[in-house]
């Protein structure tokens, strides 16, 4: 049995959690029909009829991941295809704190995605709010609802939702590529073979989205790295882990039973947000006697960078901006070194691809150092490439 239209309408929908390399589907509360093009009320499901394990009271079925995969998630993508396998393309299991319906063709997902209503809502990723509430941070546009996230979204939007304004990070993205090229050669064996390559791809995405964001070089790939770039970057992946580790597991538990593991989320997230305040006031410092000059139909300029952008408009105050860029920062590392390293994966398991994909790369460059943006809209097989590992 097909189960695309289990939702009631008006009732409950589904909204996209990323945990891990896996896209869940976390139950929440919406005022908007599962969807609202067609009238399918009479077809739909209750809830209790979605296949799935029973689990245990309280922990759901949290013990039977750590028994096969350990804390963490490591393996998820296998459990899940396990679970696929037993209970067809949708199926809900509880896990800790959260009731988790898992889609597993793209149709669903899009009619999940389509079923928004007026602002997200989300299911809050817990030990994140936990250590916010502690550190009496805001929740900004990844944990807040409402209002409260359309103020985070909207003195970002102008400089997040325009294609053309990623062309003007084109020469500094270009940069940081050569730095990972230069990187690469230098750790690469006799053997061709690159040790750790993850790393240094994270290495190459934090620097990148870093760049963007603060408008500055890290020197990420700098030979020695200096002692405070290097604590930054292990706060980011080290943040990255603890949270996992913490995601599915209730507060009183992991507050007092899994201590070691917040320990590290607090203390780590802690060397993350001072760095970021550090960075965000030395901008705003040097942004202020500029913007005392200058008219309030300038101060929001679309050239300027992405920090003075959202500092200029004086829509987020010091604590908001650090945690929006943050967010950012973190949000950007995960994706995009994720999704680099399954490029290269694929292309690796492809031999025939990649030599396609190196013509067309060969035939527009053409000779040139860099790829500008122009160049980069011709290479439509790099596209594909990028969108196929999606």
């Amino acid at each position: 049995m097909s189960y695309t239209k289990i939702l009631k309408p008006r009732l409950t929908a589904t909204r996209c959690y990323r945990t891990s390399s896996l896209s869940c589907l976390l139950m929440r509360n919406s005022t908007t029909a599962a969807n609202p093009a067609e009238n399918h009320v009479e077809m739909a499901k209750p809830m209790d009829q979605i296949p799935g394990p029973k689990g245990l009271p309280v922990i759901g079925t949290l013990l039977e991941y750590a028994r096969n995969d350990g804390w963490g998630f490591k393996n998820l993508f296998t459990m899940t295809q396990r679970r696929q396998q037993k209970y067809g393309p949708i199926y809900k299991e509880r896990m800790g704190n959260y009731t988790v319906v898992v889609v597993s063709t793209a149709e669903d997902a899009e009619k999940v995605l389509r079923a928004e209503g007026k602002y997200p809502d989300r299911n809050p990723i817990v030990p994140l709010v936990e250590y916010r509430k502690k550190r009496n941070l805001p929740m900004g546009v990844l944990l807040s609802k409402g209002e409260e996230w359309k103020k985070f979204r909207t003195a970002m939007d102008k400089k997040m939702m325009r294609p053309h304004e990623v062309s003007c990070y084109a020469d500094r993205i270009s940069d940081v590529g050569n730095d990972l090229i230069q990187r690469l050669n230098r750790c690469r064996g006799d053997d061709f073979i690159i040790p750790n390559i993850a790393d240094e791809v994270t290495k190459y995405t934090s620097e990148t989205v870093a760049t963007v964001l603060f408008e500055k070089r890290l020197g990420m790939f700098n030979e020695p790295i200096a002692p405070k770039v290097e604590e930054f970057y292990q706060s980011i992946t080290k943040l990255l882990l603890a949270t996992n580790a913490l995601v599915t597991v209730p507060p009183f538990i992991f507050k007092y039973l899994f201590t070691k593991q917040w320990k590290e989320l607090n203390k780590w997230a802690d060397v993350a947000f001072s760095f970021a305040d550090t960075v965000v006031q030395e901008k705003r410092q040097l942004l202020e006697k500029k913007l005392s000059d200058v008219d309030s139909n300038s101060q929001t300029d679309n050239r300027i960078d992405f920090l003075s952008y959202v500092i200029a408009t004086r829509k987020l105050n010091q604590k908001e901006a650090n945690v929006a860029m943050m967010e950012l920062l973190f949000a950007g590392v995960d994706t995009a070194s994720t999704t680099i390293l399954w490029t290269l994966y694929n292309l690796g398991r492809n031999p025939d691809v990649q030599d396609k994909l190196r013509n067309e790369v060969r035939n527009v460059m053409k000779g040139s150092k860099d790829p500008d943006a122009n160049q980069l809209e011709k290479m439509a097989f790099l596209r594909a490439c990028v969108k196929e590992t999606l």
